[in-house]
Formats: structure tokens, C-alpha cells, sequence
């Protein structure tokens, strides 16, 4: 009789706050600390990424792509603490802390050439997790 033997890694549930602790690791690894702000983004338009996670600094006056505003161009549950370090580094071409519309509370770091209005998506059915603490 064959015996299966089968080892799983623990799974860890991504969530809003799993990518809010693993933010402030990378940072304090850093010497840096802030407080976050992490969101779910829908965009329905054909060239948009179809759900982003945007992770926003919330200790950077006027936060917007490129300064302070981080996208990772997944849902919670698929991202990894190494999409969270690449967005925060820049060193990633799937994620970004460049680029978009200039409008922080939508924030949507891809190139802006699936929309007729650059307005930053107003209207698109955000998910908000936003956290206030960090």
C-alpha cells in the first residue's frame, strides 16, 4: 500500500493588512516608517489591468504615481511580499510606482492608454481597505 507523503506550505491569507505589514517591513527594513493606505481597484476598460492593488503613503504630501502611490497589478489574494518590495523598490515590470493618471485616490500606475478621460477612473467601484495606521 503506497502512503502519500505530502508537505504544504502554510497558506497565508493576503489580505489588506498582510500587505499593509509586509509595506512596513520592507520600509523599516529601510530605516523608514509611514502609514499606509491599501486598496483594491477595479477597471472594466479594455487596456486596464482588471483589479490593482494600490498601496499609497499616506506621510507624503499630495501622494500620486511616482511619489508615494505603489501599484501591484493584482488582487489582494494573489499578491506576494515580493510584489509588495518590487512596487515599493521600482524594480518590478508587472508592478509600478510610476506612471497613470495623477490622481492618487484612484491611482492606477499603468499608462493611461486605456482611457479617454485622465481624470483617474473616477467611478470604477474602487474597493477600499483602507487602513488609517501603520
Amino acid at each position: 500500500q503506497a502512503q502519500l507523503n505530502c508537505s504544504f506550505a502554510p497558506l497565508v491569507m493576503v489580505d489588506s493588512e498582510q500587505i499593509e505589514d509586509w509595506a512596513d517591513e520592507i520600509f523599516a527594513s529601510m530605516g523608514k516608517e509611514t502609514t499606509w493606505s491599501i486598496s483594491q481597484v477595479r477597471c472594466p476598460e479594455e487596456g486596464c489591468p482588471p483589479v490593482e492593488t494600490v498601496i499609497t503613503d499616506l506621510g507624503v504630501t499630495r501622494p500620486r504615481p511616482g511619489a508615494g502611490v505603489y501599484k501591484v497589478f493584482k488582487a489582494f489574494a494573489d499578491v506576494t511580499k515580493e510584489d509588495v518590495e518590487a512596487a515599493l523598490l521600482g524594480t518590478a515590470s508587472d508592478v509600478t510606482g510610476h506612471g497613470g493618471h495623477g490622481d492618487a485616490r484612484a491611482a492606477h500606475g499603468h499608462s493611461g492608454d486605456c482611457c479617454e478621460h485622465g481624470d483617474g477612473h473616477s467611478g470604477h467601484g474602487d474597493e477600499h481597505a483602507g487602513h488609517g495606521h501603520g
